[in-house]
């Protein structure tokens, strides 16, 4: 078994090495994480377990020194091998991680230089590793990759102070600089998305000045409507205007004021003067403005009580139409419904009551003309007179009830006027007339009765007496009533 007493200096050599081991595996955890410096502590333990202690293994001892025969090559030490992996692991984190961005136009941009140095030290670690130097290759490959980080967070530092610059320039309106700058920044980051928002927005500095100079002429001129307008555009292009952003809030809410006193102005004489679609179109303006404000609500109020007063019109008109129509029955539901709404509307009121009297006059007079037997009543002459009296005052009115009492009065009078009629017997029956009187024995006998109700009775001696009950109409004139006892009485 080989000496390591042999290498002339096998303790700087182990320290050596493990220097670049520590240096590779902390570049690397920057890629792959800390839970491989765990492996990596291992691995360099191990290592340096086998250099210092060559004899660890009880188990067995080292054969003599002579046994080993002098022609055969002396094989590499292990830490060689554990350098050709360590070198292999950190290349690919080098590939994986700074190198595509070392070789981005954007980094020569940066720096040409630094990206030519950074290209040389890959290649002079690959050239040791291609030699077997894989302890140099590894401590070339971690200072290039050291190096390469450092270089991009001094690329990185001085894109921030460009894109500040260039904030910062853009905010105090200073185009060209703020142009310049941002175009240096996104030379060398060109897919940062924060510096490609602020270049647009420094594109935008030109329209901005514009539209804020609209503004200042248009304040100067005392135009707020055009003054908000620009600033609205400013505002659109760059919403980091504070200034502007003020100014504007101040003319909206006075613009808000003046559209607020017109709306609840015109919409109260649109109210007066009784235009309810104006009036709400202005109500609809103050809500939108002030929804909440006293003024608001009293003009809602107006509003509510103007379109009631249109409903209570619009009921009133309609009933009016259905009491010229005769349709008295619509009409006084119409009056009603007035009244409902107002109930202090004096010429729904008046003509609710004509319109029942109407009603109760004519249901009164088509119940006579139903039962026209009912004017031979007693008393009936009387009433029907009244009716007729009653019913003139309110025909004016209503032409159907007109037409009813016109002839409620020709039914009346046919009732008043008498009809014959023929009563005929046997001649030994006595008849008499319930009401009237005796008729006699007779075999016929003409008699002049109004129409009505009557009952003729028939009495013969040793017969049953016999009652019969007509109710003579007008259409009855020359009728003939037969009165004859002809059932003897039963004898013992």
């Amino acid at each position: 078994m080989p000496d390591p007493t042999n290498d002339p200096d096998p303790r700087g050599k182990s320290e050596a090495l493990d220097d670049a081991n520590e240096r590779a595996w902390a570049r690397r955890g920057r890629y792959l994480g800390g839970a491989a410096g765990v492996l990596l502590a291992t691995v360099v333990a191990v290592v340096g377990m086998s250099v210092f202690f060559p004899g660890a293994d009880a188990t067995h001892s080292d054969p003599p020194e002579t046994e080993v025969p002098p022609e055969l090559p002396v094989p590499a030490p292990f830490p060689d091998r554990e350098a050709r992996e360590l070198f292999l692991q950190a290349l690919e984190d080098y590939r994986v991680g700074p190198k595509p961005e070392v070789e981005s136009e954007a980094f020569a941009a940066w720096s040409s230089e630094a990206r030519a140095r950074l290209e040389a030290g890959e290649k002079a670690a690959v050239e040791a590793f291609a030699n077997s130097a894989f302890g140099e290759a590894l401590r070339l490959l971690t200072e290039t990759a050291e190096r390469a980080e450092r270089e991009l967070e001094s690329r990185d530092t001085a894109f921030r102070e460009a894109l500040d610059d260039a904030e910062t320039a853009r905010a105090a309106a200073d185009h060209a600089r703020a142009s310049s700058r941002i175009a240096q920044a996104l030379k060398w980051k060109p897919a940062d998305p924060e510096a490609q928002v602020l270049a647009r927005r420094i594109d935008e500095l030109p329209a901005v000045a514009e539209a804020l100079e609209e503004a200042r002429v248009a304040r100067a001129e005392n135009r707020p409507r055009r003054e908000l307008e620009a600033l609205r555009k400013a505002l659109a292009a760059d919403p980091d205007r504070p200034d502007a952003r003020a100014r504007a809030e101040a003319i909206f809410r006075d613009l808000a004021a003046k559209r607020y006193a017109r709306a609840l102005n015109r919409g109260l004489a649109a109210a007066s003067a009784g235009d309810l679609d104006r009036a709400r179109a202005r109500l609809a303006d103050a809500r939108s403005l002030a929804p909440d404000r006293e003024e608001t609500l009293a003009l809602e109020r107006e509003v509510e009580a103007l379109a009631r007063r249109g409903e209570v019109r619009r009921a009133f008109e309609r009933a009016e139409a259905d009491a010229l129509e005769d349709r008295w029955r619509e009409a006084a539901a119409g009056y009603a419904a007035v009244l409902m709404q107002d109930p202090v509307h004096a010429p729904a009121s008046g003509r609710l009551d004509r319109a029942r009297e109407i009603l109760a006059t004519r249901a009164a007079v088509e119940g006579l003309l139903a039962r026209p037997e009912r004017l031979a009543e007693a008393g009936a002459e009387r009433a029907v007179a009244a009716l007729i009296e009653r019913g003139l005052a309110l025909s004016a009115h209503s032409p159907s009830l007109a037409g009813s009492l016109r002839e409620l009065g020709r039914q009346s009078e046919r009732y008043r006027r008498e009809i014959s009629v023929l009563v005929i017997s046997d001649g030994r029956t006595s008849v008499a007339v319930r009401g009237l009187g005796r008729i006699g024995e007779v075999e016929n006998k003409s008699l002049r009765l109004r129409p009505g109700r009557y009952t003729f009775e028939g009495r013969r001696k040793g017969y049953r007496d016999k009652l019969v009950a007509v109710a003579l109409t007008p259409e009855d004139d020359g009728r003939e009533i037969e009165v004859s006892c002809d059932i003897p009485l039963e004898t013992r």
